[in-house]
């Protein structure tokens, strides 16, 4: 479904990603792990058009991404959902389920979707009539998932969806992006928690200082002495 080779990013001077290659099939959850600064936003930056790669290709369902506008390759199914939710805060949370799908549908097929993902995130039904920003910062990232879920993406993109939240949190969220793969949907996560990560992905790429330096199914990298010296504590 994507596939991704030789990307390279920069701001300026600065090489941010250094020609990773990532491949991502139908259906299933990819990880992109690795400390701070490992350039894994900026890889999804560069996937949604928010930011012109400087080298590599970006290719999904067959067709070249690199250098389209985001509003296009959003309307591809490519969807993010950034760092730090952006929700909009004095919109209630009907409001924005409904902006998430305005452009995409029709009344009927919006509502029936909009159905479906209550049904799949309860809390926001609780909440429906609440703006969101008195949400808890778990339950405004299951909103910014439900809104972009209201697309309905072929690739949903997460952006440390457990950034910020307090731990019990961390694993509501966690269980609704594995119930998502469960729907069929195909999501490339980047997540600076790997372990928890791990746990739920098919298959992981670690990045470290803008370069790939680990690739493989998520079992066999959890299982690796690198990732678990570096990156899980052991």
């Amino acid at each position: 479904m994507l596939e991704v080779s030789s990307l390279a990013v920069r701001y300026g001077d600065v090489r941010a990603v250094k020609g990773i290659d990532l491949a991502v099939g139908k259906g299933e959850i990819i990880a992109l792990v690795g400390a701070n600064g490992a350039g894994k936003s900026s890889t999804l930056a560069a996937i949604s058009g928010l930011v012109p790669p400087a080298g590599g290709r970006v290719r999904f369902d067959g067709e070249d991404l690199a250098g389209q506008p985001a509003e296009r390759i959003c309307r591809k199914g490519v969807v993010l959902v950034p760092e730090g939710r952006r929700i909009f805060a004095n919109l209630t949370v009907a409001e924005n389920l409904r902006l998430g799908g305005a452009v995409h549908h029709g009344r009927a097929a919006a509502a029936e979707l909009e159905a479906e993902l209550l049904d799949l995130f309860p809390i926001l039904r609780d909440y429906y009539r609440i703006r969101g920003g008195h949400l808890s910062g778990g339950e405004q990232q299951m909103l910014a998932i439900a809104r972009a879920m209201m697309s309905r993406p072929k690739l949903l993109m997460l952006d440390e969806p457990s950034l910020g939240l307090a731990p019990q949190l961390i694993d509501r969220v966690f269980d609704m992006i594995a119930a998502l793969r469960e729907r069929g949907v195909t999501v490339l996560l980047v997540e600076q928690n790997v372990a928890l990560a791990l746990e739920i992905a098919d298959g992981a790429t670690v990045l470290a200082n803008g370069e790939a330096v680990l690739s493989g199914s998520a079992a066999d990298l959890a299982g690796s002495d690198l990732v678990r010296e570096a990156y899980l504590g052991a």
